[in-house]
């Protein structure tokens, strides 16, 4: 590969790589429009829940 041809594969990467930021900083998420419709009993955690967060605390603690 020559070192025109080199050049031309760096400067098409460059450009793509800035079109990709810019084209993915420009698209921010939606925010949410509407009320959540969860209800209270189904954002309760449950005895399962409760163990499987105690025994993350617990390996948060000895490492």
């Amino acid at each position: 590969m020559t070192r025109t041809a080199r050049s031309a594969v760096g400067v098409c990467a460059a450009a793509l790589m800035v079109f990709g930021v810019v084209t993915w900083a420009a698209f921010p998420a939606g925010a949410q429009t509407a009320a959540c419709s969860v209800s209270a009993q189904d954002q309760a955690i449950d005895a399962e829940e409760q163990a499987l967060l105690g025994l993350i605390n617990q390996y948060r603690q000895a490492n």
